[in-house]
């Protein structure tokens, strides 16, 4: 007997929506956080001395993957200006590590132009996104209540380090990497994002952690605090971002 054309239409057509919404369901964002204490171990950051440092991951970029169709991205340069409203977190939470010491729009910016431009987010849900993640996912606090906390000495096993933070989040979201000239020291946390880019979710292709199997949560270094330049000590940090200077 023939196959009612009918059926086999209907079958082809709920595969191809099938295949659609798989599709779409595997777009995700990403944030990558980094350690100051891993980063800076050396001595080798500069905090710019108007603001204080966050004991705490801090912003590194949010980017997003799509496997559909890729998204026009947004022709806008970069304008400082636009984060005036959030500009005190921004500083907290998205600093510069850099030498000399600096405000962080320059990070910023590069954030915008390599990630933010096609995310699909404007500006400046972009920057209050990635703050807003950060400041929920608080990964300092969930390790603590583990008894992970930052110790010149101690060392963790990566396993439990994970399960710290993706208990915490409810999520199998993190992704774990080390100093590249040792992978004992903790320097980046990945974390998988959901496609409104509001909260953590579980990584839909989730790369292996890049660490030896017991690391190192080191406590940021106090010779890292240098003093800006002292015209910049001068200034304003809510007028360093009226003007579009990228």
């Amino acid at each position: 007997m023939a196959p009612n054309r009918l059926a086999v239409a209907s079958a082809a057509l709920l595969a191809f929506l099938s295949l659609c919404s798989s599709s779409l369901a595997q777009d995700q964002y990403f944030l990558y956080l980094r350690w100051p204490g891993g980063l800076c171990s050396k001595g080798d950051c500069c905090f710019h001395s108007t603001y204080p440092r966050q004991n705490d991951f801090v912003v590194h970029y949010l980017a997003r993957s799509f496997t559909g169709t890729f998204p026009q991205c947004n022709p806008n340069p970069f304008y400082a200006a636009a984060l005036q409203n959030f500009i005190q977190d921004m500083y907290k939470y998205w600093p510069s590590l850099n030498c000399p010491a600096a405000t962080g729009i320059k990070e910023w910016g590069d954030s915008w132009n390599d990630n933010g431009k096609c995310s699909g987010i404007d500006q400046p849900l972009y920057f209050q996104r990635a703050i807003n993640l950060t400041k929920s996912a608080n990964l300092l606090d969930k390790l603590a209540t583990k008894g992970i906390l930052p110790s010149k000495y101690n060392t963790y096993r990566l396993v439990d380090v994970m399960n710290a933070i993706n208990e915490g989040l409810g999520a199998n979201t993190a992704v774990i990497s080390c100093a590249s000239n040792s992978s004992s020291i903790l320097r980046n946390v990945r974390l998988c994002i959901d496609p409104t880019a509001s909260f953590p979710a579980d990584c839909i292709d989730k790369p292996p952690n890049r660490c030896a199997e017991r690391v190192k949560l080191l406590p940021l270094a106090y010779n890292t605090l240098q003093q800006a330049a002292e015209d910049q000590e001068q200034e304003n940090p809510i007028q360093m971002v009226t003007s579009p200077d990228m």
